[in-house]
């Protein structure tokens, strides 16, 4: 009986070390990409995409580098906010602009008449998604 409890507790302890240690890797690497805003690469090309990046997002599955994170290839989605919207302007102005805009409506009824209608938006836009996956549009 012994040796089960004991090979539990090391399985266990073993099994919170992993995630604790993945956890502490990915933070770590967070960071490391945040920290390429800084990066000349940036500072040059301001305006431009990272690889990957598509209207603000980042869909790349293969740029996640731990080391050292590679500015050319968006790994995370805030990389993406200084792309260019077709009109001139950055995503992460376009969000201001939003935020902005939001702020305004400081009346409780309008915002949440505001906030229920983009909940609902949402509930739209997960629905044509998961049309458009099953039909593989």
């Amino acid at each position: 009986m012994l040796p089960l409890v004991l090979g539990l507790l090391i399985f266990f302890f073993l099994a919170i070390a992993f995630v604790l240690i993945f956890r502490y890797l990915d933070v770590k690497t967070r960071q490391e990409y945040r920290m390429l805003y800084d990066n000349e690469y940036y500072k040059k090309n301001v305006g431009t995409c990272p690889k990957g990046c598509k209207e603000g997002i980042c869909q790349s599955t293969s740029c996640y580098d731990h080391s050292p994170p590679n500015p050319k290839c968006c790994a995370f989605d805030f990389q993406c906010k200084h792309c260019t919207t077709p009109s001139g302007q950055t995503f992460a102005e376009v969000y201001e602009d939003i935020k902005k805009s939001y702020n305004l409506n400081r009346n409780s009824d309008e915002l949440k008449r505001l906030n229920d209608r983009i909940f609902k938006e949402n509930i739209y836009i997960a629905k044509i998604n998961k049309y458009i996956e099953e039909k593989k549009l």
